[in-house]
């Protein structure tokens, strides 16, 4: 789906289509153009619990990492409500050359593909 997304706490507006454009401060990021590097999602809860989370994490063009998520009440992507409580939310983040190595070691992702792009900061242990 086309969402546009911006810093200010606001719900994404819905555009229509496949792809993401999401403007995270001065940087405008398409899932439809960045290098999709993995998904990850919360295993053995449904789609229903507030915990559930379903993330994938891009790289850009230009090198930029990000995640685009989605999840329940109680994850980073929850949203506030006019009332005060949370509900089910999509958001992004851009993350540096080092958060987004420890996300994927975090959730075990692409042990094997991590030295091809994190050469710069993986070292012979």
């Amino acid at each position: 789906a086309l969402f546009l997304y911006n810093q200010t706490g606001g719900q994404p507006i819905y555009l229509g289509g496949t792809m993401a454009i999401l403007y995270v401060g001065k940087k405008r990021l398409n899932t439809d153009t960045a290098e999709h590097i993995c998904n990850w999602w919360t295993s053995g809860i449904g789609k229903n619990d507030f915990r559930y989370e379903d993330v994938d994490l891009y790289r850009t063009r230009k090198g930029t990492w990000f995640l685009h998520g989605e999840g329940g009440a109680m994850t980073r992507w929850a949203h506030c409500c006019s009332d005060g409580t949370q509900t089910w939310g999509t958001d992004a983040e851009v993350l540096s050359l080092e958060e987004a190595y420890e996300w994927l070691v975090r959730r075990n992702e692409m042990n094997e593909g991590l030295e091809e792009y994190f050469t710069d900061i993986i070292e012979e242990g």
